[in-house]
């Protein structure tokens, strides 16, 4: 009798396109960096654009379960000290 067979439903495997390779080849941007601040800001304005705003943006750096969580303890409130 065999045991319970899991299986991993995810999609792939997949092509990467050359593009993708060498971007992910290139040496990572230090976020203490000029060229890092023109990067995120330049995403902001993206941001922004895309989000029909003019209020502050804040890319998260994260998974989906981090944004949500993050939306949760902010929409909460704070703890009165």
């Amino acid at each position: 009798m065999m045991g319970k067979q899991n299986r991993l439903l995810i999609p792939g495997p997949t092509e990467c396109p050359v593009e993708v390779l060498t971007q992910m080849s290139r040496q990572v941007v230090p976020h203490y960096e000029a060229e890092w601040a023109s990067i995120y800001w330049d995403i902001n304005r993206d941001l922004q654009t895309l989000m029909g705003t003019a209020s502050d943006v804040f890319p998260i750096n994260g998974s989906g379960t981090l944004a949500v969580d993050i939306a949760r303890r902010q929409s909460a409130g704070h703890p009165q000290r």
